[in-house]
């Protein structure tokens, strides 16, 4: 595993590996469209590995608790190994499968919430434990930088049409119930 210095770090969760056919994507609207989980490095980040599950912790799950992240991060670091890493000069990409963010969700709302109450700023009521409950559970605080997530088809590249383009459009501005 890489554990060079890189500025920023995320996770790419893949349904299968290898030969994966889709992906989990975040949308930032302050970036203006779909990327990945992850982001910058920060004082007290060990390595781009752990940058990666902080990243991932915050923006997947909401949990920004820096009380217990040390501990969790140190754990989940040992226990998830990502099948591929992919490094470029200022980020590293972690892979791992929708199996280990289920596994990785579990674990910390079962075995690490014992030590500690977990406050997730996107899961009010229960942390999810499926991948259903992740993508339509979510409700993102004004604070947290993924709003919403999607599988999408791992295509190079992905391009969205015009027609589904008005579509969505049309829906998230109707009066019936759009966006």
């Amino acid at each position: 595993m890489n554990t060079s210095p890189a500025s920023a770090a995320g996770i790419l969760f893949v349904n299968c590996y290898p030969n994966p056919t889709h992906y989990l994507a975040g949308y930032q609207p302050k970036r203006g469209g779909i990327t990945g989980i992850g982001g910058k490095k920060e004082e007290g980040d060990g390595s781009a590995y752990h940058t990666a599950i902080r990243e991932m912790l915050e923006e997947l799950l909401g949990i920004h608790d820096a009380r217990w992240h040390q501990y969790v991060l140190r754990v989940l670091q040992e226990r998830y190994k990502p099948c591929c890493t992919m490094t470029s000069a200022s980020y590293t990409t972690y892979v791992l499968t929708f199996k280990d963010m289920l596994a990785i969700m579990h674990d910390v709302k079962h075995e690490f919430s014992k030590y500690n109450c977990i406050f997730s700023t996107i899961y009010t009521r229960n942390l999810p434990e499926t991948l259903e409950d992740v993508l339509f559970n979510r409700k993102p605080s004004p604070s947290d930088e993924v709003k919403e997530l999607a599988v999408l088809p791992l295509r190079c590249p992905i391009v969205v049409l015009d027609e589904l383009n008005e579509d969505t459009l049309l829906l998230c501005y109707s009066e019936e119930g759009g966006c």
